[in-house]
């Protein structure tokens, strides 16, 4: 299960930490787009959902062996590259063909 949740947690993560910024620039809640996500985000049910994962994260962690935890880290990397790499192609507005 650690892996599965490690794997995850970026996701999660991520969200929250852009909803939150996102929501501190002020005004989002107007945003004929932006703003229900904004909410969806910042909500505290979300806030503390995190949360609950940060913690099975680290729970998992603590009760897992040398190579379990490894595997974890790897998944949490690469999730979390897959991460950043969705927001920076947001960001750059790349565009893809899909034909």
């Amino acid at each position: 299960m650690g892996e599965n949740v490690a794997a995850l947690l970026p996701c999660m993560w991520t969200y929250l930490d852009v909803g939150g910024i996102l929501a501190d620039i002020g005004g989002y809640k107007s945003h004929f787009i932006y703003g229900a996500w904004c909410e969806a985000y910042t909500v505290p049910d979300y806030i503390d959902l995190v949360k609950v994962y940060r913690n099975l994260v680290n729970r998992s962690a603590e009760g897992a062996g040398k190579t379990e935890k490894n595997r974890m880290r790897r998944h949490f990397s690469l999730s979390m590259r897959y991460e950043y790499m969705f927001w920076n192609m947001a960001y750059s507005m790349e565009k893809w063909i899909i034909y």
